[in-house]
């Protein structure tokens, strides 16, 4: 949204992050060195996610997601790229999750 100019999109993105305290999720250490190792398991099995030039964006979603702590039977990542995400961890078209 910022190199696509969208300030309206920013503004609102803003508005939902702060509508509730700690909704979003800080990129820890421990986080990127998940990634690191998903990154690198992903590369060496041959299902990389990403061009080897490019930042791979779905390992670092799925790391964050690995290191809130919560048991991977009761994780699932809404996500409209299920594909990717699911070689790290559950993951489902985001529309088809029921409260």
């Amino acid at each position: 949204m910022v190199r696509a100019g969208k300030t309206l999109g920013i503004a609102r993105l803003n508005t939902f992050n702060i509508a509730e305290p700690d909704r979003f999720l800080s990129v820890t250490n421990t986080a990127l060195l998940i990634g690191a190792d998903l990154w690198a398991r992903s590369r060496n099995s041959g299902t990389a996610t990403a061009d080897p030039k490019e930042l791979d964006g779905d390992v670092l979603i799925a790391a964050q997601a690995l290191d809130t702590g919560i048991p991977i039977s009761d994780l699932i990542l809404a996500t409209v790229n299920v594909g990717h995400l699911a070689q790290f961890v559950p993951a489902e078209i985001w529309m088809n999750i029921k409260p």
